[in-house]
């Protein structure tokens, strides 16, 4: 019995022990799940930035998987929805008429689109007739897309008809070359859209140089609509159109469908990168020769593998601390436009990127733009000290009135009493930061093309603000509803048209046009627009009003009554037209 007991109590033992072991071996596993993986280091790793070396690179640094702060971002601006071309400016009514046909047969062309080569707004299609109607308030340059044609601009003119339509002419696209492209993932699968860019490589030694693509012909037409072709090529109005014209739009990417075709307009060898919303990246060098008559589409296949992560943190040089906000790009651009801002604890992650060295260019509205590297895309965190701007320094926004579109390209001028003149340029969102110089209060003058010059008096170092400047088109304010418009004509008692004849606008409630409250602006400040206007030879007027309501317009002769005047109503964007005043 004893023995029995002892048997059963050594297997019990053992039992127990079996258990303990298992227990104490998976202890630690069931310690990770339960509370999580530890903290990743700080970006940096702290102390003092990593600084560039005399030859521009960052020393390397273990490499670790940053997870940047709440706030940080990166996003591929060219992946976001495209904000729909701009239809200002259009009348109400067709004002024009187009007949699209094929050059060489001048059978009516159907289904082209008519877009404003401003902008790239589609506008019109052609009917079965080759007729497209369109709204232009005032003659301007469209262009005519078709698939299998060469892009065509139209100079259109107001005043065409159905019955007298204008002609343009299409030109089958036989000199393109035209290559498919396929993207394929690490597994062999094929990525539905990726975004291509074509970069022209030197030529090389010993490598005869590809003849010019483009017709040979003595047809003037066809060598213009050959011209045409490339100049469109590269301009918003055809980003929809896969057209490559080699070192014309080297930075321009295309949005190609797995198999997708693009028609390149130069010879020469290209490198082509490529990259995905879902992170892959990839190149391929191919090379393209004088098109052959009738030859079909060559497919290249592009490889796609995972791409590499940048990752890092941001201080401010003197105090060391985080800066929140900067905006990174990369020098150069790549194909899904990568922005990255930092966040809360100055840290970022941008890509995916193709492995190899690139360098970052940072801005930030309160420090100095600075451009950092090379680095290494796979092997480096980077901690990147940036220069506060001094305090005097100005910063502000451009943008254009009603809308607040920012205005990019405007130019402003710091002017001081008796010192040198300092000047700017905005950046692409509008923005602009300017050395203000002195201590006392001083013009900046603002000015950018299509838009009223604007000045105001301004103290250095004064807060971030946003200068808005009036249209300077009387076309543009009235398609904003910025303005009415007033037309008529002046007679005498025969009907005779009488010219040099001043006309007044007598407002029933005149409007008080008005600055912006709490600042010293010298110009431009409001749209004063003049109460009288004088008829042309013809004896008309056009008078351009903002003073919106009933009112009266009078011979200005007549003095500030409204007597034998015409009783209208000025409404904001319309035109009150057929208004007659007799001398």
């Amino acid at each position: 019995m004893l023995g029995k007991l002892m048997a059963a109590n050594s297997g019990n033992v053992t039992k127990f022990l079996l258990v303990a072991l298992i227990l104490f071996l998976l202890a630690p596993m069931v310690v990770i799940l339960c509370l999580g993986t530890p903290p990743e280091p700080a970006p940096g790793g702290g102390g003092q930035p990593n600084p560039p070396t005399t030859t521009g690179k960052t020393e390397p640094q273990p490499r670790s998987e940053v997870v940047p702060a709440a706030g940080a971002s990166t996003v591929a601006t060219r992946a976001l929805a495209a904000e729909a071309p701009s239809t200002e400016g259009l009348a109400e009514a067709p004002s024009a008429c187009l007949r699209v046909v094929d050059h060489a047969s001048q059978a009516p062309v159907a289904g082209a689109a008519l877009r404003r080569v401003q902008g790239g707004a589609e506008i019109a299609f052609t009917d079965d007739r080759g007729l497209a109607s369109v709204p232009l308030l005032q003659p301007e340059q469209l262009a005519v897309v078709m698939d299998g044609y060469l892009l065509r601009m139209a100079p259109t003119q107001i005043g065409s008809t159905e019955a007298q339509p204008q002609q343009v002419q299409l030109v089958r696209d036989v000199w393109s070359v035209v290559r498919r492209f396929e993207f394929f993932d690490p597994d062999g699968r094929s990525a539905s859209v990726a975004f291509v860019r074509f970069r022209p490589r030197a030529q090389q030694a010993g490598v005869a140089a590809s003849a010019p693509l483009g017709p040979s012909a003595a047809d003037k037409l066809v060598q213009r609509a050959w011209q045409e072709h490339t100049m469109l090529g590269g301009l918003p109005v055809c980003a929809d159109v896969p057209v490559q014209v080699g070192v014309w739009s080297q930075d321009r990417v295309h949005r190609v469908a797995h198999r997708g075709e693009v028609r390149f307009a130069a010879p020469g060898e290209f490198l082509a990168e490529v990259a995905t919303e879902s992170g892959l990246v990839g190149t391929a060098t191919f090379r393209i020769e004088t098109a052959a008559a009738g030859a079909s589409a060559q497919t290249i296949r592009v490889n796609l593998e995972r791409g590499d992560f940048l990752a890092g943190s941001v201080v401010a040089i003197g105090s060391m601390r985080p800066v929140v906000g900067v905006q990174i790009t990369l020098q150069g651009g790549e194909p899904l436009g990568l922005l990255a801002t930092t966040g809360a604890d100055g840290s970022f992650r941008i890509g995916p990127l193709a492995r190899g060295e690139v360098t970052l260019h940072l801005r930030h509205g309160d420090h100095q733009p600075l451009s950092w590297g090379p680095v290494v895309t796979n092997g480096n965190t980077l901690r990147i000290p940036m220069q506060p701007l001094p305090s005097t320094t100005l910063r502000g926004r451009v943008r254009g009135r009603p809308d607040q579109k920012p205005i990019a390209g405007a130019r402003l001028a710091w002017l001081p009493t008796g010192g040198n003149s300092v000047t700017a340029v905005t950046d692409a969102d509008g923005t602009f930061q300017i050395a203000a110089t002195g201590d006392a209060a001083s013009r900046l003058a603002i000015s950018a093309a299509g838009f009223l010059n604007y000045a105001e008096l301004v103290q250095p170092g004064a807060p971030f603000a946003e200068y808005d400047l009036w249209p300077a088109d009387p076309a543009v304010r009235l398609a904003k509803g910025m303005s009415a418009r007033l037309v008529g004509v002046v007679v005498d008692a025969g009907g005779t048209p009488q010219q040099q004849v001043a006309v007044r606008w007598i407002p029933d409630r005149p409007n008080e046009v008005a600055g912006v409250v709490g600042r010293r602006i010298l110009e431009g400040g409001s749209l004063a627009l003049p109460l009288i206007v004088s008829t042309g030879v013809d004896g008309s007027f056009q008078l351009e009003t903002n003073q919106f309501g009933p009112g009266h317009l009078a011979l200005a002769e007549a003095g500030p009554s409204a007597a034998g005047g015409v009783a209208v109503t000025a409404v904001a964007g319309s035109t009150k037209d057929g208004l007659r005043l007799q001398r």
